[in-house]
């Protein structure tokens, strides 16, 4: 939910930001702005695009292309005469964006591995299914098992359900504390009889 919030409020200010500058822009973009302010402030605010896409274009960094923008909203200001309280809030949502954009990115990247995996783990039996969700702990593994999951590998990485467990190969449990020849002889026997497979949920 935070993800599409994210995305709702920023795509709305964007909007209004567009609308509500654009005007200026037009009117007294010609008398203020240098050629390039002009057109990173039209390709910000009315076509939409970000600091990185205009900076491939023109061969520069994004850091210097929020420079000419915020240099550019700055003339705007002088020009009318006041400080806009608007006009200061929608660049701050400008600035902001980049980093919007990743987050909403990363967000929308985790909420698709997750329905991935969901609909991997509803393709297997109730029973699989329920296997799947039970801790560690309440399995028939040994102790010995148990406490390399709970000690976790190098990485501090702890296996805390089976579900966890059937996601790793067998490289990376290898990579877990006090994990050796038994213990991998004994979860694959455990995967044996439970039609469990290493990597099945990843």
């Amino acid at each position: 939910m935070e993800g599409k919030k994210y995305k709702q409020d920023n795509k709305t200010a964007m909007e209004t930001a567009r609308q509500e500058l654009a005007t200026n822009v037009v009117k007294v973009g010609a008398k203020t702005l240098t050629n390039l302010e002009r057109l990173v402030l039209t390709q910000v605010l009315l076509e939409g695009k970000s600091f990185s896409e205009i900076a491939d274009q023109r061969q520069l960094t994004s850091g210097r292309i929020k420079q000419i923008f915020q240099k550019g909203i700055r003339r705007l200001n002088h020009f009318l005469g006041h400080i806009d309280e608007k006009l200061m809030y929608y660049n701050e949502i400008i600035e902001n964006h980049e980093d919007l954009k990743k987050r909403v990115g990363e967000y929308e990247k985790k909420e698709e591995e997750a329905n991935k995996k969901k609909n991997i783990l509803e393709s297997f039996s109730p029973e699989i299914q329920t296997l799947l969700q039970t801790k560690i702990e309440e399995t028939n593994l040994s102790a010995r098992v148990k406490n390399l999951c709970k000690m976790g590998n190098v990485f501090g990485d702890k296996i805390g359900t089976v579900s966890d467990l059937v996601k790793l190969n067998r490289k990376e449990i290898l990579k877990y504390r006090n994990c050796g020849k038994k213990s991998i002889t004994e979860i694959e026997d455990f995967f044996s009889v439970n039609n469990l497979s290493w990597g099945m949920l990843s």
